[in-house]
């Protein structure tokens, strides 16, 4: 009898938790600004990437031009 009124009880709290959807909204977002991170962190070590290369070059260039 008693394990019957424990499911019943845990029925209902899921009845209650199941249609309720705010925490799912939180999660979504979150992952949207993890993936947006993401894409920035990518993107800006790949400038990084190419200004050192334009610094090395413009070195390279001006020791050149100084000999």
């Amino acid at each position: 009898m008693a394990s019957v009124m424990g499911v019943r009880a845990i029925t209902k709290m899921l009845q209650r938790l199941l249609p309720d959807t705010r925490g799912a909204s939180a999660v979504e977002y979150g992952l949207i600004v993890a993936a947006v991170m993401l894409v920035m962190i990518v993107g800006l070590s790949q400038f990084g990437i190419s200004l050192e290369n334009l610094a090395i070059r413009i070195a390279t260039e001006l020791d050149l031009a100084n000999h």
